[in-house]
């Protein structure tokens, strides 16, 4: 993951894209501070988790009509928020994924088994909003470098780590990709039109406190 940038910037900048056919892509928030994570053993000449600056974060590409062609009920807010979600919860599966067959901890096994199945039901919630609010079902930020979510070469390096190196890394993952996800519904919150929207956003953020206060307690420090 990498210096992220604020929540609304996020959304702002997903809402933004919405309308142009080469915007910024949708990057969700952090503080300003900088976060980066070990690079795994298996791969010790792999460049460090740094990542491109809000001023030369690649492009994303998205159709100009997307906003003309919502439904009433949706926005271009609520739009971004669903196509930036389920790509950061379907890469976040990939990972946990992985878990039991390479942590030997119990409960990090336990507890990535809890996750994988609340996500999967947020990624089925998602989609039938998506689907409603009439948006395609491709993945509009594939090949992007977005905070809480891994690269593809992050990801096959964490596959080569087994037991406490692999917990290691998978602990740092996890808060990540929790805190990052629950970052982003304040904008979709405060700016969305969708009441089922929101509806569903509220109810991921109180699931993200539960699970980040599980996760504290349960994975390694």
């Amino acid at each position: 993951m990498f210096a992220a940038l604020t929540a609304a910037t996020l959304l702002c900048a997903a809402v933004t894209a919405c309308g142009t056919q080469s915007a910024a892509a949708p990057t969700p928030g952090d503080d300003a501070t900088s976060h980066t994570h070990p690079t795994p053993h298996a791969h010790p000449t792999a460049d460090p988790h740094t990542h491109p600056t809000p001023e030369t974060h690649s492009t994303t590409h998205t159709h100009p009509s997307t906003a003309k062609t919502l439904p009433a009920d949706f926005n271009t807010t609520d739009a971004a928020w669903l196509q930036l979600m389920i790509p950061m919860n379907e890469q976040f599966l990939q990972l946990l994924d992985l878990t039991p067959t390479h942590s030997h901890d119990p409960a990090v096994r336990r507890l990535a088994a809890t996750l994988a199945a609340a996500h999967r039901t947020e990624i089925a919630a998602l989609k039938a909003l998506r689907a409603k609010a009439s948006l395609p079902a491709t993945n509009i930020h594939a090949g992007h470098d977005m905070p809480g979510m891994l690269r593809p070469d992050e990801l096959d390096a964490l596959s080569n780590l087994h037991g406490p190196a692999f917990d290691k890394i998978l602990t740092a993952e996890i808060h990540d990709h929790l805190q990052q996800s629950a970052k982003v519904i304040h904008s979709v919150k405060t700016a969305g039109k969708s009441p089922t929207v929101k509806s569903l956003a509220i109810q991921i953020e109180k699931t993200r406190t539960i699970q980040l206060t599980t996760a504290r307690t349960t994975l390694p420090h």
